[in-house]
Order: C-alpha cells, then structure tokens, then sequence
C-alpha cells in the first residue's frame, strides 16, 4: 500500500486480531485501501463488505465501465487473471497505458488472420470467440467481463487464430502490443511478472491435460 504513493489516513491498530484489523480496513472509506483488504478477506474465506465506486471494479458485478481513472483501472487489472499476480508498481505502469474504449454489440473486434497487434480486457458485456470455415460457424468460447480477449497480441506478433465478434454490448480496456514492448524494455520486472504468468498457464494446461 505504502508504494501507491499517497496518504491513506490513520490505519487501525492492531489492537486485537490480525483478521479483525484487516475487517476494519476493509471499511475505510479509501477505496484503494479497502478494495485490498476485502480481496484478502475473500482468500481466506471471510465475508468482505460491500463496496462503491472504483472499490466495486474488483468485488463487484455489475462493473460497466466509462470514464475510468488510472486507480480505477489498476484495480480492475488486479482482478483479472492474466495480471492478478503483478506487483502493484508493475500493473500502474500498464494501467497508465490502458486506453478504455466502448465496445458496440454485433461489431467484429478482430478477424481470423488479422495482426494481434493488441489485447482487449473485457470490463462489461462479453465476447465471442469462433472460426468461420467454408461457411461454417464455429463456436470456440464466449468471454465475459474480466475475462482477456487476444492474449497472443501480447508479444507473440502473429495473427489471430481466430475472430472475436462483440454480442453484449459494454466497455473494455485495450494494451496495444507496441506500448506493452516499450514498458518491458525500459522495466524489465514487468517481464519476469510476464513470463511467471505465461508459467502459471503452462501449468493449469497441463492439469486439465492430466484430468
């Protein structure tokens, strides 16, 4: 917390146990502060309170998007699984760069064969993934909010294998590759974050290969 960079008020002491205190947090009226404390109740199976606002990003469901803040933003990250694990100073690197756009119903966000030239991270409305072959429709996957559409856009720089047509209409951020390539040259601790996450992956594929 002390790395966001601002002044959060006075903290609860730990007065009594270490749960209680973090239940205290998570009722402080910075949204930063308390939408932290209330994921780390959630792991440890505590209910965590409601939230308003930014807060809401993380916990809640009914995230719609629209004129979001760099803060707004690096909380929505932390609460998609692509970026879960990042560092809090790495994910306000890539929020910074994270440009939110509306995303209008019936509209092709990419086509098989395309450039992956970027990555969609859905904050409402959902996404479906399919090939079309001889005039054939093919259903792969439907992506709804957190979810990432284009993952290979990252720094793969081939095509879509794939397209990806918008059926609910919503908001989404977008990381084009290019802005993403320059912030792991100037700090390469985002690319040990990105190569962890591509590990984490490998890892749950060869679970489900496994079962």
């Amino acid at each position: 917390l002390a790395a966001h960079g601002r002044q959060v008020g006075q903290l609860p002491v730990l007065e009594a146990s270490p749960v209680s205190s973090v239940e205290a947090m998570a009722r402080l009226s910075d949204p930063y502060v308390a939408a932290a404390a209330g994921r780390l109740l959630e792991r440890i199976g505590r209910p965590a309170p409601a939230l308003s606002g930014f807060g809401a990003t993380l916990f809640g469901k009914n995230v719609t998007g629209g004129n979001m803040k760099t803060l707004d933003k690096l909380i929505f990250l932390k609460s998609v699984e692509l970026f879960r694990e990042f560092p809090v100073e790495d994910l306000n690197l890539i929020a910074d760069v994270a440009r939110e756009v509306e995303i209008a119903a019936d509209a092709e966000l990419f086509k098989a064969g395309e450039p992956a030239d970027r990555l969609w991270l859905l904050v409402s409305g959902n996404v479906t993934l399919y090939t079309d072959k001889d005039g054939q429709f093919h259903l792969i996957t439907v992506l709804a909010e957190r979810d990432a559409v284009g993952e290979v856009a990252l720094f793969d720089g081939g095509v879509h294998p794939n397209s990806g047509r918008v059926d609910e209409a919503g908001h989404a951020l977008v990381l084009e590759r290019d802005d993403l390539l320059a912030l792991v040259r100037d700090y390469p601790s985002l690319a040990v974050a990105f190569l962890a996450q591509l590990a984490q992956a490998v890892r749950r594929f060869q679970g489900r290969i496994a079962l």
